[in-house]
């Protein structure tokens, strides 16, 4: 569920990157002072979409090495189960 709402996240900051880029292609012909501002938002906005990727990464490798930690504990369970049996 967390790894959902980071997507959606990451996907909305992807969005408002693509954004930036056009508002700054279209501020070049205007001030050089917006032209700037622009450049630094979008800027931040693509930290910002790098950080959640890493975050998402992270979150991924997390999540694959639960899964097989939880796997290692069932067949371990199924092992006892068996020497329980025939010992």
């Amino acid at each position: 569920q967390a790894a959902r709402a980071r997507e959606v996240r990451l996907t909305r900051a992807l969005e408002d990157v693509e954004r930036y880029k056009e508002l700054l292609k279209n501020a070049k012909s205007g001030s050089s002072e917006e032209a700037a501002r622009l450049r630094q938002t979008a800027a931040a906005q693509a930290n910002h979409v790098k950080a959640l990727e890493r975050q998402r990464a992270e979150l991924l490798a997390a999540f694959k090495k639960q899964m097989r930690l939880i796997d290692v504990l069932r067949r371990q369970k199924v092992g006892l189960a068996l020497r329980v049996i025939y010992p």
